[in-house]
């Protein structure tokens, strides 16, 4: 049982993120973690029950809009919080389970819905993951952008065996008595709004870049968007070495971003050209950290996003890396992402019902979800188990089925696909194709 009740109105932006779900796209963001050791299942949960639940008050609140009228969505403290409800022990096969069977797992996880009457989230141990484990943990994106869950995440681990100093950069302690501002709606959504409209006043190129989020045409129709289904597959790469990643671009003159989006960029182009179906550019929704990474964590969606076209139907490899150099340089000079963000605080405004039918309009611009997170650079171990791998996927909001995934961990990248099931019947061939596009740029340096 809670100690306390407490109820305090949610952001703007949060609310946005909460409204969004339909029954064939869930609005919640997936993490994998996998250990080549066995792990102790007592040990992991007194971690979870001190580093996450007892950190972060917004893992014991569940939402409440129970007036369903604009304005009067709140986080409020569940009476019946019980740790048990958010936490399962599990095996998915008789024996070691395989990594097909854990992508399956993760899959149908993405087609499920999480209770509403109790806190959005959940975490799998599964004991018999190959010859070690594996942990699954879903959150609803309501509770924070992907960068800050991952960090939330990273925080339950330590940087040796033992466990004596936390993970991670440092962890506001979060719950008891919050601020006016806060309680009045989030203070993120008063900074970041305020200077959303600075920009508006001065930017010269703010008139471009909102004509672009909101007056720009449908992206170009192409295999990847379609009707939806409640079907979700997963897959994940093996590990690529981050340093070579690196070489590429200090040869060929991009950044670690371009590089890794070049090779995307040939990945789509290999399945539109097997579909037939090849266009000269589609667009991806990339969402933009705007807050730093070496600040204390605070829950809440803090990003904007730009929409970043692909040159798709660019067949040389070197001037698709020097297209995407170009336009990111471009995007980066420009407030499209901090306008974006005032956007979905005006689009959490609105009643639900039109907030989807905005948010369906404003993701109709793309193709896709990519989103490229950095991780911990040397090994970490959750209750002394090193993690071997870190993957998680994005939702794919307003009707989107493709959403791509990268991560770095430990000296290596990582490239996650999450993909509707009508639209993509195997994302494994997405992966397949971005290691031969990869291939192909480290073959030229």
């Amino acid at each position: 049982m809670q100690e306390y009740f407490e109820r305090r109105r949610m952001s703007r932006v949060d609310s946005a993120w909460l409204h969004m779900d339909t029954p064939t796209n869930l609005m919640m963001i997936v993490g994998v973690l996998t250990f080549d050791e066995p792990m102790d299942w007592d040990r992991l949960r007194t971690i979870v029950r001190e580093r996450l639940v007892a950190r972060f008050d917004r893992f014991r609140m569940r939402p409440d809009n129970r007036h369903k009228r604009v304005g009067t969505t709140f986080w409020e403290s569940d009476p019946n919080f019980d740790l048990e409800n958010h936490i399962t022990e599990m095996q998915l096969a008789t024996g070691s389970a395989t990594k097909q069977q854990l992508e399956q797992f993760v899959g149908e996880l993405m087609s499920q819905s999480l209770d509403a009457i109790h806190p959005l989230w959940h975490l799998f141990f599964i004991d018999n993951y190959g010859e070690g484990c594996a942990v699954v943990v879903r959150m609803h994106h309501a509770f924070a952008d992907g960068i800050t869950l991952a960090r939330v995440l990273i925080s339950l681990t330590d940087p040796d065996v033992a466990g004596e100093q936390l993970q991670g950069l440092p962890i506001k302690q979060q719950g008891g008595r919050n601020s006016l501002r806060e309680a009045l709606g989030g203070d993120a959504d008063a900074d970041i709004f305020g200077r959303f409209l600075d920009y508006s006043r001065i930017a010269s190129d703010s008139a471009a870049a909102f004509n672009k989020l909101v007056l720009s045409s449908s992206d170009t129709p192409n295999p990847f968007r379609g009707a939806l289904s409640a079907q979700k597959l997963a897959t994940w790469s093996e590990p690529f070495r981050l340093a070579d990643v690196k070489r590429v671009g200090e040869q060929l003159g991009g950044t670690i971003n371009d590089v890794l989006l070049t090779a995307l960029t040939g990945a789509l182009r290999r399945y539109l050209i097997e579909a037939n179906s090849l266009v000269e550019e589609i667009r991806v929704a990339v969402p933009v950290n705007l807050r730093p990474l070496d600040g204390e964590i605070k829950l809440g969606n803090q990003f904007g996003l730009i929409f970043l076209p692909l040159p798709v139907g660019e067949a040389d490899i070197t001037r698709r890396l020097a297209k995407l150099h170009a336009a990111m340089n471009q995007i980066k000079r420009s407030p499209e992402a901090l306008i974006a963000y005032g956007l979905l605080a005006l689009i959490g405004s609105l009643p639900p019902a039109l907030e989807r039918r905005v948010m369906k309009m404003f993701a109709s611009k793309a193709s896709a979800v990519f989103t490229n997170v950095p991780g911990p650079r040397g090994t970490i171990y959750l209750a002394g188990v090193p993690l071997k791998e870190l993957m998680f996927w994005v939702p794919q909001s307003g009707g989107l089925g493709l959403g791509i995934s990268i991560i770095s961990y430990n000296g290596g990248v990582q490239l996650g696909v999450t993909a509707d099931g009508n639209l993509i019947k195997n994302p494994h061939e997405l992966v397949r194709d971005f290691e031969i596009e990869f291939a192909d740029l480290l073959g030229r340096v």
